[in-house]
């Protein structure tokens, strides 16, 4: 029986899967061969098992290219054994049914339809996006045109050698609508019987039987293996081995597919009409027949303790084309790696290689072994800045490290320093990362006598002074003197500007001094630095037998100045009366005085 798409040998071409070709105009795509205008021929790759080097393929699968693929497989066509892709659909989905190409889904604009892919505007499917029914449409003969004009089918004009009949295009000399070119009634023709009409100029005649029909008795038959071909001397059917074939055709026995006939087998086979395939030979160890199959390639494994002797891991042969799994290795050990096929082993990396990049550490060496790459220099530690094996040195924050402090440097951690400020007026001077006043003398401004405390004193009162507070050196100083006309100023007899002096202004200060009592020839000093106006200005004293210099008072001290504007000296020293206890002191002038480093001392002389 008539067999589409038989290959003609294992491997060769055959009738190709979906070689459907749309007729022009339709806008339809098949990939149903079997009922497409068009077949692939010689185009598609036959499938085969066997043979040679050939491997043999699964149920519900076939050779394509040396690779057992799905018989589902649209890449390789839908038929059982040949090897034709289904033909692409742009925008479309395909798949295999009963070894079919069929389509899943059409693209945008087009509507699957008898398993093809159609413009929705295609008036051969019917005029509209979900029918594919055509039906709706005028009849057409071969060559009209219908068209659609919204979801309406409708039919266009008639080609040369056609005419309109009943809202169809057929053709003049189609004797179905009578044979001339305006007439449409068929009545004038005769009863065709069995045989065909044919027009004959304007006259509707019987003619033979029509292409692919032969007369068998009576009637007019196709001419397939059913009516013995195109054979006009048989109309009995051919056997189940024939098929048609040759011009004209005749029943002629049909081989069995090479491949078909070679599926798992070897040696020689026959091909159904007669003749023989060879099927190749077994690659070996195995040979034709060796596994006790007739035509089937065998062969005896090797024992897995045999082959796995001396072995411990990976795969090896059975001796016939199989493996046997001899086992694992333990890291960081490796089949091979050692050098060894099969056996666990491992090979170390070089330290070289290990350490590049680092300099401190340990690192592994690849085989649970490790290297030690270097060491650090201080302050640097391994990883110090945070990357493994690299030395380094993470800083101290800038603000932890001055943290506390107002100026001068701090260390940050890593072997420099950060400058954490600088000082100014009035604490210039930077000590212990502290601002200070002074860390000595020489820091104060002219005029300071010390630095104490890192602060800039002025002269103070030797210990002998009875007046401590006599340079003045705060306002409050004044408030110990019983005071009129008189205020405090910064400005200093020394020039020192942590000190001051007192001015009085046509006023005057008094103050009461208690001494120790004084034996027989006791001597005071009485003195002080001062600027004055013109007038009457000057000091004077008395002393007192009595702590408060109110008992037994004796004028002793009178100690005038002079007007001058730059800073002098007044001083007197004067004998005192045996058991002085108090001194009084009075300082008065009618215009200006200002007074300085006061002293009243028994011994020395002197501020």
């Amino acid at each position: 029986m008539a067999s589409a798409g038989r290959a003609s040998s294992a491997g060769g071409g055959g009738t190709g899967v979906g070689g459907a070709k749309a007729s022009a105009g339709t806008g339809a795509v098949s990939v149903a061969g079997d009922d497409a205008g068009g077949s692939a021929g010689e185009a598609g790759s036959g499938a085969s098992s066997g043979g040679p080097g050939v491997p043999e393929c699964l149920a519900g699968q076939k050779l394509c290219g040396g690779t057992c693929v799905n018989v589902n497989d649209p890449t390789y066509g839908c038929d059982p054994t040949l090897c034709n892709a289904c033909p692409a659909v742009s925008g479309a989905t395909l798949s295999c049914d009963a070894g079919r190409c069929v389509l899943g889904s059409c693209g945008t604009g087009s509507k699957k339809c008898n398993d093809r892919c159609v413009s929705v505007t295609d008036p051969a499917y019917g005029c509209g996006t979900t029918t594919c029914d055509a039906t709706a449409c005028p009849s057409q003969s071969t060559g009209a045109t219908v068209a659609c004009e919204g979801s309406a089918c409708v039919i266009g004009s008639c080609p040369t050698g056609f005419k309109k009949c009943s809202n169809k295009c057929v053709a003049i000399s189609d004797p179905t609508y009578g044979c001339g070119a305006s007439t449409c009634d068929a009545t004038s023709c005769p009863a065709p019987g069995t045989g065909t009409l044919v027009c004959q100029n304007s006259a509707c005649v019987i003619g033979a039987c029509g292409a692919g029909t032969k007369k068998c008795g009576s009637n007019c038959v196709t001419t397939d293996a059913n009516n013995g071909c195109a054979d006009a001397s048989r109309c009995t059917a051919c056997a189940n081995s024939e098929a048609c074939s040759g011009s004209p055709s005749t029943c002629q026995c049909v081989p069995t597919a090479m491949a078909t006939a070679c599926a798992g087998k070897c040696g020689s086979v026959s091909n159904g009409c007669g003749g023989t395939y060879t099927c190749g030979t077994c690659t070996s160890p195995q040979s034709c027949g060796g596994g006790g199959t007739q035509n089937m390639c065998g062969c005896t494994p090797t024992a897995t303790a045999t082959a796995c002797s001396g072995k411990n891991c990976g795969a090896v042969s059975n001796g016939c084309g199989g493996t046997y799994s001899c086992g694992s290795c333990t890291s960081p050990q490796t089949c091979a790696g050692g050098g060894t096929d099969n056996v666990c082993g491992c090979t170390k990396t070089a330290m070289a290689s290990a350490c590049s990049g680092k300099n401190c550490g340990s690192v592994a060496d690849g085989c649970g072994g490790n290297y030690t790459c270097g060491s650090c220099t201080s302050p640097q530690t391994c990883a110090g800045t945070g990357t493994a094996n690299v030395c380094g040195c993470a800083k101290t924050a800038m603000a932890t490290a001055c943290s506390g402090k107002t100026c001068g440097t701090a260390a940050d951690g890593c072997g420099g320093t950060y400058t954490c400020g600088s000082c100014s007026s009035p604490s210039p001077v930077c000590v212990s990362n502290s601002c200070k006043q002074c860390s000595a003398v020489t820091d104060c401004p002219s005029g300071s006598f010390n630095c104490t405390n890192n602060t800039c004193v002025c002269r103070a009162p030797s210990s002998a002074n009875v007046i401590k507070d006599g340079g003045f050196d705060s306002q409050s100083a004044l408030s110990k003197w019983t005071s009129s006309g008189t205020t405090w100023s910064n400005s200093d007899g020394d020039s020192c500007p942590a000190s001051g002096s007192i001015t009085i202004n046509g006023g005057k200060v008094t103050r009461c001094f208690q001494v120790p009592p004084a034996p027989p020839g006791t001597q005071y000093a009485f003195g002080f630095q001062y600027k004055a106006g013109t007038g009457s200005n000057g000091c004077f004293g008395g002393t007192f037998q009595d702590a408060n210099c109110s008992q037994n008072g004796s004028l002793l001290i009178n100690l005038p100045t002079n007007a001058t504007s730059l800073w002098s000296s007044a001083g007197v020293v004067v004998d005192v009366p045996e058991n002085t206890s108090s001194i009084s002191v009075e300082c008065q002038t009618s215009s200006f005085l200002t007074m300085d480093q006061v002293f009243l001392r028994a011994t020395g002389y002197g501020f």
